[in-house]
């Protein structure tokens, strides 16, 4: 009894030599009430293309936290400088 149950054996066509998977349509009969359907599906397909802009600089960099630290100093150094010039201006007028 156990071994012919269907949990064992499974579908009949599984036991079939040649399966025609062309002749497949491949839809399901799925019930409007089944409580497991979701009512919607949302697809988001984006494509980033960077114009001007090389990321490999990025690359010379081992980990991520390396790559923030020179940043910010890439930044801080901005600033300075730009207080710098600022305060080059006031003095000359």
């Amino acid at each position: 009894m156990l071994n012919d149950s269907f949990w064992f054996v499974g579908p009949a066509f599984l036991w079939q030599a040649n399966i025609d998977v062309n002749n497949m349509d491949g839809s399901a009969d799925v019930s409007s009430d089944d409580q497991e359907l979701r009512k919607q599906a949302l697809v988001i397909d984006t494509d980033v293309k960077f114009k001007g802009f090389n990321s490999t600089r990025f690359d010379y960099f081992s980990d991520w936290s390396k790559l923030k630290r020179a940043i910010t100093l890439c930044l801080r150094y901005m600033a300075i400088l730009k207080r710098r010039i600022k305060s080059e201006n006031q003095w000359s007028k």
